[in-house]
């Protein structure tokens, strides 16, 4: 049997079990552990109810995830599990931001407010 990444089956076959697929290339969205996500969606529907569902996508500047990720990240690393405003855990909003931050570095690319190279380390 082949490795699901690359194929499994056989077309040629009859015999129960033996369908076949081709995913080669392909990404194994089966390896995302479900768990964090459910977290993850939660945010996003915070986020929904407090902005509008969506709204994000819009776009806006990188740095405002990009910060509002790190103030999670910060909350977490000091020990504090969930954000005081939403009662859901910092991870789980940090992992919002970076997927908005994911998204805009291909669709909204006219938000890049990085600092110029001159000013990074």
């Amino acid at each position: 049997m082949m490795a699901a990444a690359q194929g499994i089956g056989d077309v040629t076959s009859q015999a129960k079990g033996s369908g076949a697929r081709f995913n080669y290339g392909k990404p194994d969205y089966s390896l995302i552990p479900l768990t964090t996500m459910a977290d993850e969606a939660r945010v996003w529907a915070y986020g929904k109810e407090k902005y509008a569902a969506w709204n994000w996508t819009k776009g806006m500047a990188w740095s405002i995830p990009f910060a509002c990720l790190m103030r999670h990240m910060a909350a977490w690393q000091a020990g504090e599990e969930c954000d005081a405003e939403s009662g859901l855990p910092h991870l789980a909003h940090a992992m919002c931001n970076l997927r908005m931050l994911t998204l805009y570095a291909t669709n909204y690319q006219e938000g890049d407010d990085r600092p110029a190279k001159e000013l990074q380390p």
